[in-house]
C-alpha cells in the first residue's frame, strides 16, 4: 500500500496504539456500565441518577477518546452524551428502540478500537451508520458522513506546475456574476450541462491567484468538485465519491488518499453484530479455547474435555450468528480433537499445529463479523481439508502464501506460549524462595540452587533478543548470589530493589504472550541504578509532520517547543508528581504561545499519562483535575483561544498554601505526648479499616471471584500495614503484610477468594481487632504474629488454612516481640 492509500498516514495517527492498549480496557468498561445504567432508566422512568451515571460514563470514555485523538470516534460518543442529556430533560423520548441505538452504536464504537488494536486502518466513516442513527435521534440540523473523515489539510497540490495570473477587482467582480449566473441555472435544472460548465469556468482561474495554503487549496480542489457533478472537507468528501475518470477528481483523490479515507461500504454497518450476546460468548470461548489447546499442545496436558466444552460453546455461538463457515471450521476441529490424547505421535504434532492454526484462521473471521471477505468461505473449506488431512496422516495439500503465514503465526503463538508457561513458573519458584528468604534472612541454603534457574531464564530472554530484561535478570542474580554466600552479610536494604526487579520481569514475561509485534517500550532498565520498571504513563512521542513553506494558518515548529518528558520514575505515586509537573510547565508555555499546536500535542500526552495514574493510584483529586483539563482542552481543540489556555494553566498550577490555622488544641509538648496521639489516631483509623473489611468479607462470600471487593481488602490490608509501621509498630505490620501478600498472589493469578484465603481474612480481622484494643491501652503491649504469619505462608504456598493458636483477650498478654 502506497503512502497516500494509507489511511493511518493520512490521518496522522500514530503508528503505536499502545496508548489505545492501556485504556481499553477502561473505556469498554465505561461504555457497558453506560448502557446498563440506560436500560435501568428506561424501566423506571424516575431513577434519573442512572441515567445521570450513564452519561458520565459516556463523558469519561469520551474524554480519554478526545486524549488519544481520535476524533471521529469521539464525535459519536459526544452525540450519544447529547442524546442522554436531551433525555434527563425529557424522559418520555426514551423509548426502547432508541435505547437499542444507542447500545447499538456503543458496541460499535468499542467494536472500532478493538479493531484498531488488531491492525485495522483508522477509517472513523464506519462508524457513520451508527453515528447517523444517534444525530436522529438528536434531531441535528447536518447528518453528514464528511463530518467523519480527517484527511491531512496540509497536503498541497503542485503549484508550482501552475502559472500564477493575478486579477484586478473588476476581473473577479466579472467572474462572481458567472459563476452565479450558473448557479441559477444549476438550481433550475441540476442536469444543465451550461450551468455547470459557467462556475466551473468562473472559478477555473481562481486556483492561478498568489495565495497560499489552505485558501489556494480550496479552489484547486471545487474545481475538481464542480468537473465531475453538480466548503474544504465536505469538498473532498464529494470529490471522493465522485467518478475518477475526470483527470482533476482523480488528481485529488491521490493527493489526499480519499479511497483509503472514504471506503466504498462505508454506509453499510459492519461493526456490530446483530446478537451481541452470541458474539460475545463465540469471543470468550474462543479465548479459552486457544489457551486450553496451548497447554494441551506445548504442556502435554491429557484431559481435553474442557477444550470440547468451549469449543462446542464456541460453535453454537457462531451458528445463532448465521456465521456459518466459522462454524463448520470449529465443528471440524471437534471431530479430530476428540480422541487426541490417543493418537500416534506423528500425528499429534502435524495435528497440533493445524488446529492452533484453524482457530487462528477462526478469530481472523470473527474480527470481520457480521459480514466476512468473499473469499473466508472459501478459504474455510481448504482449512478443514487441511485439518482432515492432518488428522488420516494423509500428505497435506499444497498451501497458499495466506495459509503459510497463518501457520507460521499459530507456531510462533504455540512456541511462545509453552516458553512464557515455563519461564512463569521459574520465576514463581524463584520468587517463593526469595520470599521464604527474606522472612528469614539466617537461611540462606535455598538460594544456591536459583544460580540455575536464572541462567535458564536469561537464555529464554536472550534468545527472544530481550536485552534489558535479561541484563536487569542478571544484575538480580548477581544480588541473590550475594545473599547466599554466607562470608557476606546480608544487606537488607536490597530486598525492595530485587522484589521490585522481579515482578516487572514477570510483568514483562506475561506481555510476550500478546501480539509480538506490539512496542514494548514501557519497560526500561537503568544501569546506574539497578532498577527495571514498567512505566504504565510513558507513551512514545508521535511523530509530527513539519507543514509547507506555504501554510499560514500555524506557526512553524522551533527548536525550543518540545518539552522534555520527566525522568523514570521507581513508582507511581513518583511518576504522578513529575507529570503533574511537566503538564503545569506545558500549560504555562501553551498560555503564553496558544497557537502552538506542537505544545497542545505534548500537553495531551502528558494528561493522559496523568488519567491512567490517577486510576491506579485511586486518586479522587487527580482524576477531577484530569477529567476537567480534558473538557478544557478539547475546547481548546475547536476554539484555540487564549482564555481557554489560561484556564487549562489556572487549572494545572500548583494551589496556594493555605494560611496555618490556629492550633484548636494545644500541641504535644513532649516527644512521648506527640507518640500518644500518633498510637490514638492509629486506633481511631484501624478500628475504621477493620470495619470495612468485615463488610468485605461478607460480600467476598457471597461472590469470590469479585475482583474489585478482592482489591479492596487487599488495600485495607495495605493501610494497616503502613499505618501500623509509622506509628513504630512493626510486628502489627508484619501480620498486615503477610495477610497482604496472600490477596497480592490472587489478584496476580486473578483467581476467586478460596474458602481458605477467606479464612485467613477473617481470622486477622479477629487477631487484629483484639491487638487494638491492648494497643489502645497500652502502646507498649506485646502481640504474638507469628502463628498468623505462619498461617498466611502456608495458605500462600497452596495449602489450607490453619491457625495453631487461639485469638488473644483483650487484656492477655503473650510472650511475643515488642510492637
Amino acid at each position: 500500500m502506497s503512502e497516500t492509500r494509507d489511511p493511518n498516514q493520512l490521518m496522522d495517527a500514530a503508528p503505536d496504539i499502545a496508548p489505545l492498549a492501556w485504556v481499553i480496557d477502561e473505556i469498554r468498561t465505561s461504555l457497558n456500565d453506560a448502557v446498563g445504567g440506560v436500560k435501568t432508566f428506561l424501566g423506571a422512568k424516575q431513577d434519573l441518577d442512572s441515567l445521570r451515571n450513564a452519561r458520565n460514563q459516556v463523558h469519561q470514555a469520551n474524554g480519554a477518546l478526545q486524549l488519544l485523538d481520535l476524533r471521529g470516534v469521539a464525535l459519536v460518543t459526544e452525540a450519544v452524551e447529547q442524546l442522554l442529556r436531551r433525555w434527563e430533560a425529557d424522559p418520555k423520548d426514551c423509548l426502547p428502540a432508541a435505547v437499542r441505538t444507542i447500545e447499538t452504536a456503543l458496541a460499535a464504537v468499542i467494536a472500532y478500537l478493538e479493531g484498531l488494536l488488531s491492525g485495522r486502518p483508522n477509517q472513523p466513516i464506519r462508524l457513520y451508520p451508527y453515528y447517523r442513527e444517534v444525530l436522529q435521534l438528536n434531531r441535528a440540523l447536518r447528518v453528514h458522513p464528511a463530518d467523519l473523515i480527517f484527511p491531512d489539510l496540509s497536503r498541497r497540490p503542485a503549484f508550482h506546475q501552475i502559472e500564477v495570473r493575478p486579477m484586478t477587482a473588476d476581473q473577479l467582480r466579472v467572474r462572481r456574476v458567472r459563476f452565479e449566473e450558473g448557479l441559477l441555472g444549476f438550481l433550475r435544472d441540476s442536469e444543465d450541462a451550461r450551468a455547470r460548465r459557467m462556475m466551473r469556468d468562473a472559478l477555473a482561474d481562481l486556483e492561478r491567484l498568489p495565495q497560499r495554503g489552505l485558501a489556494r487549496s480550496f479552489w484547486w480542489i471545487v474545481r475538481g468538485l464542480l468537473d465531475a457533478e453538480r466548503l474544504m472537507i465536505d469538498a473532498l468528501y464529494y470529490v471522493g465519491r465522485a467518478d475518477e475518470k475526470v483527470a482533476r477528481v482523480a488528481e485529488v483523490k491521490r493527493l489526499y488518499g480519499l479511497d483509503a479515507l472514504i471506503p466504498a461500504d462505508f454506509e453499510r454497518a459492519t461493526l456490530t453484530a446483530i446478537d451481541a450476546d452470541a458474539m460475545r460468548s463465540l469471543k470468550e470461548a474462543l479465548a479459552q479455547t486457544k489457551n486450553l489447546w496451548g497447554q494441551i499442545v506445548g504442556a502435554g496436558a491429557t484431559d481435553v474435555a474442557k477444550f470440547a466444552h468451549e469449543l462446542h460453546l464456541a460453535r453454537d455461538a457462531a451458528a445463532r450468528l448465521e456465521a456459518y463457515p466459522i462454524a463448520g471450521v470449529l465443528e471440524t476441529i471437534a471431530g479430530v480433537t476428540g480422541e487426541f490424547p490417543r493418537l500416534a505421535t506423528n500425528v499429534r504434532e502435524a495435528l497440533g499445529l493445524e488446529v492452533a492454526s484453524a482457530l487462528l484462521f477462526v478469530e481472523l473471521g470473527i474480527d470481520e463479523l457480521p459480514q466476512v471477505e468473499p473469499e473466508y468461505e472459501a478459504r474455510a473449506k481448504a482449512v478443514i481439508e487441511r485439518l482432515r488431512a492432518a488428522f488420516n496422516n494423509r500428505p497435506l495439500p499444497d498451501s497458499a502464501p495466506w495459509l503459510s503465514e497463518l501457520a507460521r503465526r499459530a507456531q510462533d503463538r504455540l512456541t511462545m506460549g509453552t516458553v512464557v508457561a515455563e519461564t512463569q513458573a521459574t520465576l514463581r519458584e524463584i520468587e517463593q524462595r526469595l520470599d521464604r528468604f527474606f522472612r528469614t534472612p539466617t537461611e540462606r541454603g535455598e538460594l544456591a540452587a536459583t544460580d540455575a534457574m536464572f541462567d535458564q531464564v536469561c537464555g529464554v530472554l536472550s534468545v527472544l533478543g530481550h536485552e534489558e530484561p535479561m541484563a536487569a535478570l542478571r544484575n538480580v542474580q548477581q544480588s541473590v548470589r550475594a545473599f547466599a554466600n554466607p562470608a557476606q552479610p546480608v544487606d537488607a536494604t536490597e530486598f525492595p530493589r530485587v522484589a521490585q526487579n522481579l515482578g516487572a520481569i514477570g510483568f514483562f514475561v506475561e506481555s510476550l504472550t500478546q501480539d509480538a509485534d506490539r512496542p514494548r517500550g514501557i519497560f526500561r532498565y537503568d544501569p546506574a541504578t539497578g532498577v527495571f520498571s514498567a512505566d504504565l504513563g510513558q507513551t512514545p512521542a508521535a511523530e509530527t509532520v513539519p507543514p509547507p513553506d506555504d501554510e499560514f494558518l500555524a506557526p512553524p515548529r522551533t527548536l525550543d517547543t518540545r518539552v522534555e518528558p520527566p525522568k523514570r520514575a521507581e513508582n507511581v505515586e513518583t511518576l504522578a508528581r513529575q507529570h503533574v509537573a511537566a503538564a503545569r510547565h506545558i500549560a504555562q508555555r501553551l498560555a503564553q504561545t496558544p497557537h502552538d499546536a506542537n505544545l497542545l500535542h505534548e500537553l495531551a500526552r502528558v494528561v493522559l499519562a496523568l488519567t491512567n495514574e490517577a486510576d491506579l493510584l485511586d486518586d479522587a483529586q487527580l482524576k477531577g483535575k484530569t477529567q476537567q483539563t480534558a473538557q478544557l482542552m478539547a475546547r481548546f481543540k475547536q476554539t484555540p483561544t487564549p482564555e481557554i489556555a489560561r484556564q487549562i494553566a489556572q487549572l494545572l498550577a500548583p494551589p496556594e498554601a493555605p494560611a496555618t490555622p490556629p492550633p484548636t488544641a494545644p500541641l504535644p509538648s513532649t516527644q512521648a505526648a506527640a507518640d500518644r496521639e500518633l498510637h490514638q489516631i492509629f486506633v481511631e483509623e484501624a478500628n475504621e479499616v477493620l470495619d470495612g473489611i468485615s463488610s468485605q468479607l461478607e460480600a467476598l462470600r457471597g461472590a469470590p471471584d469479585d475482583a474489585a471487593t478482592l482489591t479492596t481488602v487487599r488495600r485495607a490490608f495495605h493501610t494497616l500495614k503502613g499505618s501500623s509501621r509509622m506509628v513504630g509498630l512493626k510486628t502489627f505490620g508484619e501480620g498486615a503484610w503477610a495477610v497482604e501478600q496472600c490477596f497480592n498472589l490472587w489478584l496476580a493469578q486473578e483467581r476467586a477468594a478460596s474458602d481458605d484465603l477467606i479464612a485467613l481474612a477473617a481470622k486477622a480481622h479477629e487477631l487484629m481487632r483484639g491487638w487494638i484494643g491492648r494497643i489502645a491501652s497500652d502502646p507498649q503491649a506485646e502481640i504474638d504474629v507469628g502463628p498468623l504469619v505462619r498461617a498466611a505462608q502456608r495458605v500462600r504456598e497452596g495449602g489450607a488454612f490453619e491457625f495453631e493458636g487461639s485469638a488473644e483477650p483483650a487484656g492477655a498478654a503473650a510472650p511475643a516481640q515488642k510492637a
